[in-house]
């Protein structure tokens, strides 16, 4: 029985991939996602197989905070809950917040989270992100190349929940 609520792992989670993409530490970042993941957001979806088309993602994300005039990149979980009896499994809710002083560049949206234990370390397996990637890249365009109805399908439900 894992003895850390599982807020506090997922928290630990955002706090580790907000710092990697914020100082552009790709290595970091890579190093807290269990491979394949699903992220998708309001319009599009990537299923991700590879460290390299994390970090290609994760470069068109921080180009799009800096193009918005970021200063700040801050993501604080809503709630988290362990999914399983074995608690290996988290899923949650975190508000994504850009600011520019004490100014948003951008309306805060919420996402969800989904982390799996895989050799000992919480991983991340799949992210829903509540905001448009025409409006904010979370996707690498070259790797956002699902449809709504693909987005919609049974196979992206983790993601959607």
């Amino acid at each position: 029985m894992n003895q850390t609520p599982a807020k506090d792992i997922y928290q630990d989670n955002l706090d580790k991939v907000s710092e990697a993409v914020w100082s552009r530490d790709w290595e970091r970042l890579v190093n807290q996602f269990g491979f394949p993941i699903v992220i998708r957001t309001l319009d599009t979806g990537a299923h991700v197989t590879l460290p390299s088309q994390l970090t290609q993602t994760a470069k068109a994300l921080r180009d799009s905070l800096e193009l918005a005039g970021a200063q700040a990149y801050h993501r604080v979980c809503l709630t988290a809950q362990f999914d399983n009896p074995e608690q290996t499994v988290i899923s949650g809710r975190h508000r994504t917040i850009a600011l520019r002083g004490g100014s948003y560049v951008m309306p805060p949206f919420e996402s969800d989270m989904r982390l799996e234990i895989r050799g000992g370390h919480w991983l991340a397996s799949s992210l829903f992100a509540r905001v448009n990637n025409r409006n904010l890249t979370v996707i690498s365009p070259d790797l956002a190349k699902l449809s709504p109805e693909e987005l919609n399908s049974d196979r992206f439900k983790d993601a959607q929940d």
